[in-house]
């Protein structure tokens, strides 16, 4: 209303700067008057009217308000009453049987393994004890730690009674646009292999390694053909990542069954040319292009070895 009153103020010194003219003029004091009313009037009517809004409703809005955190146990609750599906089934039936469709694991259980499901989607934050701040975790941190006791302490694998975390939480925003997006739209094979990668972190097993090794490789092969359909720097970005993350599975998972051989699988020394033709993409620059065909060269030599993996391991003929 600041501006309203400044007006005000600006008319009633011309209306008596008018006065003092027609004094000295001669001019009747009546229409000056008049026009001084014609001018302040429909000012003070827009000052005086209503706006809707109470005076709480207007200090609340200039009022920054510091974002709502909620613990990550209620975080991974709310995503087990959700109707995210995978493949038509629900991701509470998933946690139920710890990333498979069908088990009898505990209430905490579950909670654990929807918390490390979102361990590197959204930003966890925690005490370190002996520390009485909550401060942010690192996702590298979160990805080498697990979830006990339904989501309410997290440890480190390698120090587990002495380095943990506990009052952990989240921003409840971020907690309801994941639900948003994962229930707008069907979990596709990159979120998947997310779920699997948090179910096989909790139980690497041989055999289960060798079946995500299958998993694995079909991925890959996705990843390769869906090289054909980038346009730009971030297509082509976004899809380098996804060929990173997919080899850092398949080491871990051969890490499982044998450790030198997931060495091998990771050292490459001369790469021979891709199996399948290199997709005329088109991209912005040279540089581009060449980032491009050595990643896809690279990544089509790894399928490779990992079908001879697979072999070795006794999947497939």
């Amino acid at each position: 209303m600041g501006w309203i009153d400044e007006k005000l103020e600006i008319t009633n010194q011309v209306v008596q700067s008018s006065l003092i003219y027609a004094y000295q003029y001669g001019i009747p004091l009546m229409l000056i008057s008049f026009g001084g009313w014609w001018l302040i009037q429909p000012l003070r009517e827009l000052g005086n009217k209503p706006t809707g809004l109470s005076q709480s409703d207007i200090k609340n809005a200039n009022v920054t308000r510091e974002p709502t955190f909620i613990s990550i146990a209620e975080a991974a609750t709310r995503i087990y009453e959700s109707k995210i599906t995978m493949n038509g089934i629900t991701i509470s039936r998933y946690a139920d049987g710890l990333g498979k469709t069908h088990g009898g694991a505990s209430p905490n259980e579950r909670l654990d393994w929807i918390a490390t499901f979102l361990g590197d989607k959204i930003q966890i934050s925690g005490k370190k004890p002996p520390a009485r701040t909550v401060d942010q975790i690192a996702m590298e941190v979160v990805k080498r730690s697990s979830f006990t006791g339904g989501a309410t302490i997290l440890r480190d694998n390698s120090y587990p009674e002495s380095i943990y975390w506990t009052d952990l939480c989240v921003m409840e925003s971020d907690v309801i646009e994941l639900i948003a997006d994962l229930e707008g739209a069907a979990i596709d094979a990159e979120l998947a292999n997310d779920m699997e990668r948090e179910t096989f972190r909790q139980k690497p097993t041989k055999e289960a390694a060798r079946l995500r090794l299958t998993r694995l490789r079909d991925l890959g092969v996705s990843i390769r053909n869906d090289a054909a359909w980038l346009l730009y720097t971030t297509d082509l970005d976004k899809w380098t990542r996804r060929v990173i993350n997919w080899q850092k599975d398949v080491r871990d998972a051969i890490k499982i069954i044998d450790e030198p051989d997931s060495i091998w699988f990771g050292t490459l020394d001369a790469v021979p040319p891709p199996r399948v033709k290199i997709p005329p993409v088109r991209l912005g620059g040279d540089g581009d292009r060449q980032m491009f065909v050595s990643t896809f060269s690279q990544h089509d030599f790894r399928l490779a070895r990992l079908a001879q993996l697979l072999v070795k391991y006794g999947v497939g003929a």
